[in-house]
């Protein structure tokens, strides 16, 4: 076999290869997600709807804080909090992340948004947006 026709297969197996790379990466795109397809880890697909409700097992472990419980983990929303507004649902992850004495634990995120809108009823806490919604309001330090 002469250097020339060595080039001519190498080069003609590297056309072959290139267009069979082709062919397999376009069969392998992805197809685009419809709305339908998207699913939001609750279930829910319909983000007009208030967060919530507890689950009964939720429910449960919330009934049975005891007071102590309830103002730390109101003291723990207020120390996230900032006199600049912030996103419920960072206040309620950063509480509920955060590693603290005597912290209740699988207490849903649900109980600390209501939470910070009992704060808010009390007036430690300004809120703007529909408190229902974590992820659609914001509140800061009362002024």
């Amino acid at each position: 076999m002469t250097i020339d026709s060595l080039r001519r297969k190498t080069l003609t197996t590297l056309a072959i290869s290139a267009v069979g790379a082709l062919r397999r990466s376009e069969a392998a795109e992805p197809t685009p997600l419809r709305p339908e397809d998207v699913r939001r880890v609750s279930g829910r697909t319909d983000d007009r709807e208030p967060d919530g409700p507890m689950d009964a097992a939720q429910q449960r472990r919330a009934d049975a804080l005891t007071p102590q419980q309830i103002a730390a983990i109101d003291r723990e929303l207020l120390n996230a909090s900032d006199p600049h507004w912030r996103k419920v649902a960072r206040l309620v992850a950063t509480a509920m992340t955060d590693d603290w004495p005597n912290k209740p634990d699988g207490i849903a995120d649900v109980y600390y948004a209501q939470r910070v809108a009992r704060l808010v009823q009390l007036g430690k806490l300004e809120s703007q947006g529909d408190l229902r919604r974590m992820r659609f309001s914001e509140v800061r330090l009362t002024r």
